[in-house]
C-alpha cells in the first residue's frame, strides 16, 4: 500500500465508523459529519495529486450521489446513506466509488429482498411512483415492495 493511500485511509475509516455510530444509535447520519468528511477527501486528494486530485475527488462526490439518489426518490435508502456515499467518493475518486456503490446496493438488496422503507418527507410520493401510501402509523416501517406488494392485492 502507498503512503497516499494510507494518508487517504485513515481519515476514510474515521468517517466511517463515525457514521456508522451515529447511524446506529439515532437512525440518522449528521450533515455536519458528511460535509466535513466530503472536504477532508477534497482537500487531501488535493494536497497529494495536485489539481487533478481534487478534481477527481469532486468527480466522485458525483458519482457516489448520482449512483445511489435514484434509490432514495424510490424508497430504496436514506438521504443520508446517499450522501455518505457521495463523501466516500471524494476519498475513493469516481471509479471505486462507483465500484462500492454497486457493492452497497447488492449487499442492501441481498439484505431485505422485496422491501423497501416507506418515507414520509413526501407524503405524496405515491401519486408519482404509483403506490400505495402507508397510513401514518405505519410510516417508517418495512413493507413490500415492487412485485411482492403487488401480489399481495
Amino acid at each position: 500500500m502507498q503512503p497516499s493511500s494510507l494518508i487517504l485511509a485513515a481519515p476514510l475509516a474515521l468517517l466511517l465508523v463515525s457514521a456508522v455510530m451515529w447511524d446506529l444509535r439515532k437512525r440518522r447520519i449528521p450533515n455536519l459529519l458528511i460535509m466535513a468528511g466530503a472536504v477532508v477527501g477534497i482537500l487531501l486528494q488535493g494536497l497529494l495529486a495536485g489539481h487533478d486530485g481534487a478534481l477527481a475527488a469532486i468527480e466522485g462526490l458525483g458519482i457516489g450521489l448520482i449512483v445511489l439518489l435514484p434509490g432514495y426518490l424510490a424508497g430504496f435508502t436514506g438521504a443520508g446513506d446517499v450522501k455518505l456515499m457521495a463523501a466516500i467518493g471524494t476519498f475513493l475518486g469516481p471509479y471505486s466509488v462507483f465500484l462500492a456503490a454497486l457493492a452497497s446496493i447488492a449487499v442492501g438488496g441481498a439484505d431485505r429482498p422485496g422491501l423497501r422503507r416507506e418515507r414520509t418527507v413526501f407524503p405524496y410520493h405515491h401519486l408519482a411512483l404509483g403506490t400505495l401510501r402507508a397510513d401514518a402509523q405505519d410510516a417508517g416501517r418495512y413493507r413490500p415492495a415492487g412485485l411482492p406488494r403487488a401480489c399481495r392485492g
